[in-house]
C-alpha cells in the first residue's frame, strides 16, 4: 500500500528543498526573502500541510489582510489555473470551513487563514504549533511578537516570507536573524532560481519587458526580483530622509537650551492619539529635543507634561480643529489648553493654524528635513512612528495609492506636518513671540492668534 501524502502535484525545486530538509533538520524559525514569481504562498502552504501532519495542532497562515487571506490563498491559483487548496490532498481533509476560512484534517489538525488585520491582541490568546507570516513586509512587529510566547511555550516554529518593502519591520526582522544559528535565512534573487531542467524561474528578458511595457521602476525591479531594501519606491515617506540624517550625524544626544524658548507642534486627538513635538530653533537648525504621544488623556495632562519637563514654550501650535468647540459646550479646545496652561505657567501663546493638504505638508517636511537635528533618546519613539508611516496599500491592484494610512504612526507625522506648515508658512515670528509666563493685559480669556481656513 503507498503512503498517503498530504500534498499532490508539488515537486519543489533545489531552492526550496532546503526549506524542508532544515525544518526535519529541528529548525524553528525561517525566514524567507524570495523574489517575485518564486513560488513563495504554493510553497509554505505545502510546508505547513505537510508540517500539520507531523505533529497535530492549531497553525495559522496570515497575510497582511483578510481580504489578501481570501484572494491569495482561499480563491488563488497557481499560473496553470490550479487552487491553491486543491494542491492539498483532498482524502486528508476532514472538512472545509468556508466562514471560518478553516481546513480539518483527519488526523486533528487544523489550518486557519486570517490577516494580521484580524487584530493583534484577538491571536495573543490562540494556540499555535505554527505560523506562516505571508508578505511580512507589509505588516508590523506586533503581530509576531504578540503570538511569539506561545511558539515558544509550544515548541512550535514561525515562517516569515515576502519581497521587501523598505526598511521597516521585515528589514529590522532580517537584519536581526541573519547569520543567527536558530535560523534559516534564505535570500533568493532571480540569479538563484532555477526550475528541474535548470532554466530560471524568471528570465530577465521578463523582467525587462515589465520595465518597458508596464512602467516597472528600476527601484521597483529591483526590489521585487533582486530582493534589495530600497525606499524610494516602497511607499515609506519618510525612510529615505530619516536614514540621511543618521548618517549626517543629525540623530544624536543634543542638549536643549534651558534659556531658550520650546516652540510645540500638536496633533490633537480624543479617542484618538495626541502627539507634540518640541522643537528649539537655531537659525536655519531645527532641534526636536523632545516627542510626546499619549492616548484618552485630558488636556490637563499634556499641560503637566510640558510643566515637569520645564519648557518655557514660546508658542503652541493647535491644528485646525483646535478652534471648534468641545463636547461640553464650555469654549474651543484653544481656549480651554490657553487656560491650563496659564494657571500652569508654562507659557499660554496659542496660534491655531489653518487647515492644509496633507500632501503639501509632507512636501515640506520633506523639503526641510536636511535641517532637522534629533535627540536620539526623547525622540526616539517619534522616529520610529515617522519611519513607518506610509502610503495605503490598494489590495486589488497591489499598488500603493496617493493618501497616507491612517494608523499608529499617523498622528507623530501629522505633528511633524504642523511643524513644516507653521514654518513655511512664515507662521513662527521668533523676535515678536516670548514665553507668557502670565497672561498679558491684551489677552482676554478667549484671546489666541487664528489663521482662518
Amino acid at each position: 500500500m503507498s503512503t498517503l501524502y498530504p500534498y499532490r502535484w508539488y515537486k519543489p525545486y533545489t531552492y526550496q528543498k532546503e526549506l524542508f530538509n532544515e525544518f526535519d533538520k529541528g529548525i524553528k524559525n525561517f525566514f524567507l526573502m524570495w523574489h517575485r514569481r518564486s513560488g513563495k504562498d504554493l510553497t509554505s502552504l505545502c510546508f505547513m500541510v505537510r508540517a500539520a501532519h507531523k505533529r497535530v495542532g492549531e497553525y495559522y497562515y496570515i497575510l497582511p489582510q483578510r481580504a489578501q487571506a481570501d484572494k491569495v490563498m482561499w480563491h488563488g491559483t497557481d499560473f496553470k489555473g490550479r487552487k491553491l487548496l486543491d494542491y492539498i490532498t483532498p482524502e486528508v481533509i476532514l472538512r472545509k470551513l468556508e466562514t471560518q476560512r478553516a481546513i480539518y484534517f483527519n488526523n486533528g489538525s487544523v489550518i486557519k487563514l486570517v490577516g494580521s488585520n484580524f487584530n493583534a491582541d484577538r491571536l495573543r490568546g490562540t494556540n499555535p504549533v505554527g505560523a506562516i507570516f505571508s508578505e511580512a513586509a507589509w505588516m508590523s512587529k506586533d503581530t509576531w511578537t504578540t503570538m511569539r510566547p506561545a511558539f515558544v511555550a509550544n515548541n512550535g516554529w514561525m515562517l516569515f516570507q515576502s519581497t521587501p518593502d523598505g526598511k521597516n519591520d521585515f528589514y529590522q526582522l532580517y537584519k536581526n536573524v541573519a547569520g543567527e544559528s536558530d535560523w534559516f535565512v534564505s535570500v533568493r534573487t532571480i540569479l538563484d532560481t532555477r526550475d528541474h531542467k535548470g532554466k530560471p524561474i524568471v528570465d530577465k528578458a521578463l523582467v525587462e519587458r515589465d520595465r518597458k511595457t508596464y512602467g516597472m521602476s528600476k527601484e521597483k525591479e529591483e526590489q521585487e526580483y533582486y530582493c534589495k531594501f530600497h525606499t524610494a519606491e516602497s511607499g515609506y515617506y519618510y525612510q529615505d530622509v530619516i536614514d540621511d540624517a543618521r548618517e549626517d550625524g543629525r540623530v544624536g544626544f543634543f542638549p536643549w537650551d534651558e534659556n531658550k524658548e520650546v516652540y510645540a507642534f500638536y496633533d490633537l486627538g480624543i479617542s484618538d492619539a495626541t502627539s507634540i513635538w518640541f522643537v528649539q530653533i537655531e537659525q536655519n537648525r531645527k532641534h526636536f529635543i523632545d516627542y510626546y504621544e499619549t492616548t484618552g488623556k485630558p488636556l490637563s495632562a499634556h499641560v503637566k507634561y510640558i510643566y515637569d519637563r520645564g519648557y518655557k514654550i514660546g508658542a503652541h501650535y493647535l491644528p485646525h480643529d483646535g478652534s471648534k468647540r468641545t463636547m461640553t459646550g464650555k469654549g474651543t479646545t484653544a481656549s480651554i489648553y490657553q487656560d491650563l496652561c496659564y494657571e500652569a505657567g508654562v507659557g499660554d501663546y496659542i496660534r491655531i493654524l489653518p487647515r492644509s493638504k496633507v500632501q503639501e505638508g509632507i512636501d515640506a517636511v520633506r523639503g526641510d528635513f536636511k535641517n532637522y537635528y534629533f535627540h536620539v533618546a526623547h525622540c526616539h519613539d517619534g522616529l520610529e512612528k515617522l519611519l513607518h508611516y506610509r502610503r495605503k496599500m490598494n489590495l486589488k491592484t497591489q499598488s500603493y495609492e496617493k493618501i497616507p494610512l491612517h494608523d499608529k504612526n499617523s498622528h507623530a507625522a501629522d505633528a511633524l506636518r504642523a511643524h513644516a506648515m507653521a514654518y513655511y508658512g512664515n507662521l513662527i515670528d521668533y523676535d515678536s513671540i516670548n514665553v507668557n509666563m502670565g497672561r498679558p493685559e491684551t489677552a482676554g480669556y478667549d484671546k489666541y492668534l487664528f489663521w482662518g481656513e
